[in-house]
């Protein structure tokens, strides 16, 4: 989102004003974006395809969207892929029926509900969002000797609050799913780590070996 608003929109505003209206508009877009589709590996990409080849994906684009679209699109597609992680886990473990959500991401009413629909699953709203911190804080407390174990901390300074469930749009993200993103990038994978070798040609840079 930071990467939406700085360097692509050129916002000099604070980030929390311009995501806010653009999640505003978002919001009254129908699910899909319009048709534009986002794979969200801006950084490669870990499970389940170990790929440092694999790059950001934005297709479907026509002369109608504009930065609510893409923005609506980022939303779907890290939930896409969550569902990609999900149903992988579910595969080693069984089914998953509740999930926890947190981050600067869980404060977005449309991002937890999007989440909901694409997971199909009931989504509940960590009460503290930055976790991460809060871990550090329970163990802290523990060192302290405020508690006797990192349990009891968490069942004291832990908590859950809103829960969504899923809605009408679960039907259409499990087709965009299963027929559109799901078989997108490894329609591309060829392509991306071609894209690698002919970008470190241009930096004069000799391209690492690959085993694909």
């Amino acid at each position: 989102m930071s990467w939406l608003v700085e360097r692509l929109l050129r916002e000099s505003r604070p980030v929390d004003t311009v995501l806010a209206e653009l999640e505003q508009a978002a919001a009254v877009l129908p699910p899909g974006a319009d048709g534009l589709l986002l794979v969200p590996y801006w950084n490669g990409v870990m499970n389940p395809y170990c790929d440092d080849d694999a790059t950001g994906v934005v297709i479907g684009w026509h002369g109608g969207h504009g930065p609510a679209h893409l923005y609506r699109a980022i939303i779907e597609g890290i939930a896409l892929e969550q569902r990609l992680h999900c149903r992988g886990v579910e595969q080693a473990v069984g089914r998953i029926d509740e999930l926890v959500v947190m981050g600067g991401g869980s404060k977005s009413e449309l991002w937890c509900q999007i989440l909901a629909d694409t997971l199909e699953r009931r989504l509940v709203r960590s009460a503290t969002a930055e976790v991460t911190a809060l871990g550090a804080a329970m163990l802290a407390a523990v060192g302290a000797g405020a508690f006797p174990d990192a349990e009891a901390a968490s069942e004291k300074m832990s908590g859950t609050a809103e829960s969504f469930e899923p809605g009408q749009g679960r039907t259409f993200y499990r087709r965009l799913f299963e027929q559109a993103y799901a078989p997108l990038y490894p329609a591309l994978r060829t392509v991306m780590g071609t894209l690698t070798e002919i970008r470190a040609a241009s930096w004069g840079i000799a391209p690492a070996r690959r085993d694909l």
